[in-house]
């Protein structure tokens, strides 16, 4: 049986080896916010050149954000079903 020291160790080694790509995904989702926002605030002023420039940019960013993420996802439920005992995960 796992105790409370073991769970803690696992999860702190998951953490560590998921966080850069956790953290590249935050920044991912920030860099989505800033174009919104500079084209709420562009609205009128950008040429349409810019708005469709900043439109694009935005679609690229949501999906490698959505990329990293089901990618990060998948691998935390493999990883969690790995170091799971048998006993309670079936």
């Amino acid at each position: 049986m796992f105790d409370t020291a073991d769970i803690k160790k696992a999860s702190a080694e998951m953490e560590a080896r998921y966080k850069p790509r956790a953290d590249a995904l935050r920044q991912t989702q920030e860099q989505m916010a800033q174009v919104s926002q500079r084209l709420e605030q562009g609205t009128g002023q950008l040429t349409p050149q810019a708005e469709s420039e900043l439109r694009a940019q935005g679609t690229r960013l949501q999906k490698e954000a959505q990329r990293v993420q089901e990618d990060l996802q998948a691998d935390v439920q493999a990883d969690a079903r790995r170091s799971c005992p048998k006993p309670l995960c079936a």
